[in-house]
Formats: structure tokens, C-alpha cells, sequence
């Protein structure tokens, strides 16, 4: 019942979808590596932009300590610099942990589709994309979760 059409007969098999897995356009580029490098450097830009607020504001001018009446408003620059530091210390770590899962959701395993082939070191570049991913939440796990409920010491 079921037979195929012989060669005589004029319907013609249609051609496959463009949406069924066939290999894409191979002149387009693929964005992915630049989204997860460019994201992982604004990461660590951001992890270094709060660590630098954080110390240059944060930390007592010198003149606290050889005239203290020039220390007045001192605790409310180092509490505002504090909380800018520990917002961009989030976003940083939030952008490392999202461009290493999505390194790893498809780029590492063989077949993937974001990276090389799977050659020599893919293990260890998946296993080092794991660390970063594990450490990156856990420092925001910590840093919103501790620090946050700590209140704020004044000198």
C-alpha cells in the first residue's frame, strides 16, 4: 500500500527543512566564541574595577591618621565604596559563571557546535570551565549571602 513512487511518477520527494539539523550557512560566522570571550573578559574587568574601588576607597586616607578631625566623612564613603565594589564583584562573577556554562553546555562535549573539535585537551578545558563555573558561583553564593547579612563595621 505504502510503495514508493516509481521513477515515472510525478510527484517529487520535497526537499529537506532548512530547520532539520543540515549543516548552515557555512560563509556565516560563528558569534559564539566571541560572546564567551568577550564576556569573560568584562568579568574579570569588573572582578578588578570592584577590587580597586574597594581598596582605593575603602582604605583610610593617610591624613586620618596624623589629624583625625579630617576623617568625618570617612565610614559613609567607605560603606558606599563597599557596596559598589561587592555589586560589581556580583555582575563580574555572574558573567564568569554564565560564558563557562554555556561553554559547557555545548562547546566541550564531542559534536559540540560552540568550539573546536574535540582534540587532545578538551578534557581538560572541560574540566576547567567545571572549576570556573563551581568557583564563580560559590564566591556569589558567599558574597551574597554572607556579607550582605553582616551589618557594616564602622572604625
Amino acid at each position: 500500500m505504502n510503495a514508493a513512487p516509481s521513477s515515472n511518477s510525478p510527484i517529487t520527494p520535497m526537499p529537506p527543512s532548512p530547520w532539520s539539523g543540515a549543516a548552515g550557512n557555512p560563509h556565516r560566522m560563528n558569534a559564539w566564541p566571541l560572546l564567551i570571550g568577550g564576556g569573560r573578559v568584562l568579568g574579570i574587568f569588573l572582578i578588578f574595577l570592584g577590587t580597586l574601588i574597594a581598596v582605593v576607597l575603602a582604605s583610610p586616607p593617610g591624613s586620618c591618621f596624623t589629624v583625625p578631625s579630617t576623617c568625618s566623612g570617612y565610614a559613609s564613603l567607605a560603606a558606599n565604596s563597599l557596596i559598589a565594589a561587592k555589586a560589581l564583584w556580583a555582575f563580574g562573577l555572574v558573567f564568569l559563571a554564565a560564558t563557562s556554562g554555556i561553554r559547557l553546555q555545548g562547546g566541550l562535549m564531542p559534536g559540540g557546535g560552540l568550539g573546536p573539535e574535540p582534540g587532545p585537551g578538551w578534557a581538560f578545558r572541560y574540566v576547567a570551565n567545571l572549576v570556573v563555573l563551581v568557583l564563580s558561583i560559590a564566591l556569589l553564593w558567599y558574597l551574597l549571602g554572607f556579607t550582605f547579612a553582616i551589618p557594616a563595621t564602622t572604625p
